[in-house]
């Protein structure tokens, strides 16, 4: 998680600072690379929960208009989200018990304002801002990957600290 939160910090801050010319031909012809794209986001969701990095560096690498990057990223988020309600709920049923329910129930006018707000900051923006938005979104989620493999790594140490003293 450490490892893939600072690729992600090092990757946005390169792509905010490169020359806007610089790009990857996008292999819009192909499915094999983008089905390893998809593959390496499934393996990297599985430990970061965060599945939709890997796609994002690609569309961002292949310089793709916001729309199209927009019409990859969404449904495969959307996508494997579901596989993992549904593997959620073959596994461990007893997760959606009725507290579930209930957070779900008072997420819900929470986040359909805020997503009205992004469907609108979205259509205000030119392809241009929209990268440097994500990439600033991307950093930042890396940051919290780094952050969160920090205070594990403390957990780690302070659990192993008395028995080392010992």
């Amino acid at each position: 998680m450490a490892i893939f939160g600072a690729f992600l910090v090092l990757y946005a801050a390169y792509s905010l600072l490169k020359p806007e010319g610089m790009r990857v031909p996008a292999a819009r012809n192909g499915w094999v690379v983008p089905s390893l794209v998809g593959a390496a986001g499934g393996v990297l969701g599985g430990f970061t929960a965060f599945p939709g990095a890997a796609v994002v560096v690609w569309s961002g690498l292949c310089r793709l208009p916001k729309s199209e990057s927009r019409a990859i990223v969404q449904p495969y988020i959307l996508g494997l989200q579901l596989l993992s309600l549904g593997m959620l709920a073959i596994q461990h049923p007893e997760t959606f018990d009725g507290t579930y329910w209930r957070l779900l129930a008072l997420m819900l006018p929470v986040v359909l304002p805020g997503t009205l707000l992004g469907v609108s900051l979205y259509k205000s923006l030119s392809d241009v801002n929209f990268r440097r938005v994500t990439f600033m979104l991307l950093g930042t989620s890396g940051l919290g990957l780094l952050m969160k493999a920090a205070g594990a790594i403390a957990m780690f140490a302070a659990s192993v600290g008395p028995a080392v003293a010992h």
